[in-house]
């Protein structure tokens, strides 16, 4: 028989064993272990102040990247999208910017485009750090761990240092950056948050994902670069994690696959002209006819029955998410939390699945539920979580 005596773990958090931040197992011998549970305590999103409506910016991007012959297919583009606006740091699209930041240039330089990312990023991460703290309640001085995320510039120092100075972190916060990961790169970086506050549960970790995808709009006709320059867009997004177990999201299992003879359908390479991205058309098909197989074969129990759980799907495109409806076997509704970012946002590369978990906090809906996202490889990579 084992006796469960509740009693507080000053050096932690001060919970109580009892609290549901501790799962308790079993091991040999009836000795128990207690296992933390880490939790999204606040999420918090910037967007930049330029909004653009996705078809009046296809015009301007016909004649601001130099390609007007293309202005038909951006249009159509647009139309097909699933988006209704976009934002920037950039006032270059606004038909009443007289002095463009970057593309005023015919083919700005990746030294060009990145210094404005110097210069800019920052700012932007701080205000989605700065609403995740107040949201959380939690002071700067408590966060012991930042972990920034970004795929769209490079900087040393980087954002993790004007976050440290502008939110007046501790000078003495452990920092971890995932760069050039892509798209999905949101989801490993909340996963290795859960790990290090179960392996350290008085652990209080800020996550930040910044990313400023209108530096690196290309002025060719290729098909691809035209899809880039008319679904990407700039925001950042945070996260708090702890072991506080009253957040509204606990985290779970965290997987990831490469989707079989697809390496070359999706990449993100360093060109001399800014970041080029390269996107096949049948990536929406891999994605499709590899998802449900490869997942079930990598996490059967919680892929057999993907229309038990609550879905945060980033939005990579429309052709994306319907792509995940049919692989899953799901309703578009399952979806529909993923639909109204893109809508109102574009796809923000990693900072989009911050965005759509957000969107998750006015919904109603409780029990089990997985963060999916796509990015080059072609990677798969989930995050489960409970609500």
């Amino acid at each position: 028989m084992t006796t469960f005596i509740p009693v507080l773990l000053d050096n932690f958090i001060g919970l109580p064993v009892t609290s549901p931040a501790f799962r308790v197992v079993i091991v040999h011998g009836g000795a128990a272990k207690m296992r933390v549970n880490a939790h999204i305590q606040a999420i918090g999103t910037a967007v930049p102040p330029w909004r653009y409506d996705q078809l009046e910016l296809a015009t301007s991007l016909a004649t601001i990247l130099g390609v007007p012959r293309s202005s038909r297919i951006l249009a159509e583009l647009a139309r097909n999208t699933a988006i209704a606006s976009r934002y920037s740091v950039l006032p270059d699209f606004s038909p009443t910017c007289q002095e463009p930041l970057l593309y005023g240039q015919e083919a700005p330089t990746t030294a060009t485009r990145n210094r404005i990312y110097e210069q800019l990023a920052a700012p932007l991460a701080a205000r989605a750090a700065s609403a995740t703290l107040a949201s959380a309640k939690i002071s700067a001085c408590e966060v012991t761990h930042l972990i920034t995320v970004s795929c769209t510039g490079f900087s040393a120092p980087g954002i993790d240092v004007g976050l440290i100075h502008s939110l007046k972190l501790a000078p003495h916060v452990q920092r971890f950056h995932l760069g050039f990961m892509g798209c999905f790169a949101g989801l490993p970086a909340l996963h290795l948050a859960s790990q290090i506050v179960i392996a350290q549960p008085g652990a209080v970790v800020l996550v930040v994902c910044c990313e400023l995808c209108s530096l690196h709009f290309q002025p060719t006709n290729e098909r691809n670069n035209l899809l880039s320059a008319s679904i990407f867009a700039d925001g950042a997004g945070a996260a708090l994690v702890s072991a506080d177990p009253t957040g509204p999201f606990r985290l779970g299992t965290h997987g990831s696959i490469l989707i079989p003879d697809s390496t070359g359908a999706m990449a993100w390479q360093v060109g001399d002209t800014g970041f080029i991205m390269g996107l096949s058309r049948e990536v929406p098909r891999l994605i499709s006819d590899g998802l449900r197989t490869r997942l079930a074969a990598a996490d059967g129990p919680l892929f057999t029955t993907p229309e038990a759980l609550i879905w945060a799907v980033h939005p990579g495109g429309a052709a994306i998410l319907e792509a995940c409806a049919t692989g899953l076997s799901l309703p578009t509704t399952a979806l529909a939390n993923s639909y109204r970012v893109l809508r109102d946002y574009g796809n923000l590369s990693s900072a989009t699945i911050l965005f759509v978990l957000k969107e998750l906090l006015a919904d109603n809906r409780t029990g089990p539920g997985c963060a999916l996202a796509f990015g080059p490889g072609l990677t798969a990579n989930w995050l489960t979580f409970h609500r």
